[in-house]
């Protein structure tokens, strides 16, 4: 049960066991488990149909223990390297997406545009770069991709945003 996603009350699935979470990374079944307190970050991925398991350990919170594990499984399982083209868009284009985005949960994220591009808050500040006119990454690790849907009066009201090891965190458009 441990590496067993959880059905809920209302059918729906998480992909979390009892401890770990239970997902895929680019088609490899993973357990996986992150944590850490006040000094360390850590992030343990068990890779269970290829007995492989990753470990990283890092002694400062802002060290991305998990991106870090990514790219050794990249070396390990030989994956392809992952190349993004940026799109040039207007401004016009990229206020689409400004705005503030709630989820079901009230957690906020906020979509500034300055003279250098995009911006997403929340929790951390990153740059968003474009790769079409509703899609982005994000520029601190190029896996992580930010969709914008739902276009309506010259705005997008959705806001997705897909994590390499799966998870999608998903937000409506907060109205003005």
């Amino acid at each position: 049960r441990m590496y067993t996603p959880t059905q809920l009350a209302d059918g729906h699935t998480e992909e979390y066991g009892l401890g770990f979470g239970v997902n895929t990374y680019a088609g490899h079944r993973i357990i996986h488990h992150t944590g850490g307190i006040n000094g360390f970050h850590t992030f343990i991925a068990r890779f269970i149909d290829d007995r492989t398991m990753i470990v990283v350990l890092a002694n400062n919170p802002e060290i991305n223990v998990e991106k870090i594990a990514r790219k050794i499984a990249q070396y390990i399982f030989n994956l392809p390297t992952l190349m993004r083209v940026p799109a040039v868009l207007s401004h016009a284009m990229l206020d689409k997406a400004v705005g503030t985005y709630v989820t079901d949960d009230g957690l906020s994220a906020e979509v500034i545009c300055d003279e250098k591009g995009l911006t997403l808050q929340s929790p951390f500040k990153c740059s968003l770069i474009p790769i079409s006119q509703s899609t982005y990454y994000i520029s601190q690790d190029d896996e992580f991709e930010v969709h914008f849907s739902d276009e309506q009066d010259g705005v997008f009201n959705v806001l997705t945003l897909h994590m390499p090891i799966p998870h999608t965190f998903k937000a409506i458009r907060k109205q003005r």
